[in-house]
């Protein structure tokens, strides 16, 4: 008959090591999952295509410009937002903290990131001036936590 023996000493170290397996394990994932974020808002649109800009005057009154630029297909409601300057593509990463436990972040930093993936009340279009939800973090976290096994959610 074969015996299992699990020695506990040194658990709480392994978990707080920043060269242990627990941490490397945390940032693949994290890394995996801003990867995934990226490549959903790199993904062409199906929405309205536009060859123009919007742009604010001082007195807060929003209004469309003439400047010649690339045409832009913009995403389509619950879509991931299709990158068009690549601000929010740069701005997507993620970090691994050690503190109580090892902690993986995965962000978007641009200003107007969480009201794509959350959808708002402010600005231009929808019903009632709501714009639709164009998440990108979720479903990039959903993504990898399917394929990999490696996410708990």
């Amino acid at each position: 008959m074969s015996r299992v023996v699990i020695d506990y000493e040194g658990i709480e170290e392994m978990a707080h090591d920043p060269d242990g397996p627990v941490y490397r394990i945390m940032e693949a994932a994290a890394y995996a999952v801003e990867n995934r974020a990226k490549e959903l808002v790199l993904a062409p649109g199906t929405g309205r295509e536009y060859s123009f800009e919007w742009r604010t005057a001082k007195d807060g009154h929003v209004f469309e410009t003439k400047i010649p630029r690339p045409t832009h297909r913009a995403s389509a409601p619950g879509e991931p937002p299709a990158s068009d300057y690549g601000d929010l593509l740069a701005s997507i990463g993620h970090s691994v903290d050690i503190g109580a436990a090892i902690t993986g972040t995965v962000y978007a930093s641009a200003r107007y990131a969480i009201w794509l993936e959350l959808g708002h009340g402010l600005g231009r279009g929808g019903i009632d001036g709501w714009v639709a939800e164009r998440p990108f973090l979720r479903p990039a976290l959903d993504a990898v936590s399917e394929v990999d096994g490696m996410i708990e959610l």
